[in-house]
């Protein structure tokens, strides 16, 4: 386990236990993002969403995790606030986790302030997509993929 996998498992183990919080085996979630939205290179097109929203942290030095999660509660969408919101990292978590929508709004402070890089939340259809950055940048975007809904995402939990 890494560094920030151990951290993650601390930090949030009270919500791991109670099931707010499950940790996924299964590179599907992950998949179904990579289906539903363009990407260059290892980003998504943000050109190529709906309803795209864009900001950049104003937080020059110091930690923006703050603000960042402020963003995150202000697009996170509402409307179905039963449903699962999915969490994954681009290089410091190697697994997908599936939060309750109350639960991240409560602890997404927490997990931006201690867990680095890129983070994805998306819903189970993977409509949308919010990402925050390292870097300070903050997106949200809705797919503009078009078809059949897919399957449930019920995968074993580690």
């Amino acid at each position: 386990m890494t560094y920030f996998a151990a951290c993650f498992h601390t930090l949030f183990q009270r919500e791991i236990h109670t099931g707010q919080i499950a940790i996924l085996d299964s590179e599907e979630p992950m998949n179904r993002l990579l289906r539903r939205f363009s990407f260059l290179g290892s980003k998504i097109d943000w050109s190529q969403t709906l309803d795209h929203v864009s900001a950049t942290s104003l937080v020059l030095n110091g930690d923006a995790s703050v603000e960042r999660a402020g963003f995150l509660r202000q697009y996170l969408p509402d409307n179905s606030p039963s449903a699962p919101v999915f969490y994954l990292n681009d290089n410091a978590l190697s697994f997908t986790s599936r939060w309750q929508h109350n639960s991240l709004l409560a602890l997404g402070e927490t997990l931006l302030a201690n867990i680095p890089q890129h983070h994805y939340f998306f819903d189970e259809q993977a409509s949308w997509c919010l990402c925050l950055c390292s870097e300070g940048y903050m997106d949200f975007g809705r797919s503009q993929a078009s078809g059949a809904p897919t399957k449930p995402l019920e995968h074993a939990e580690r």
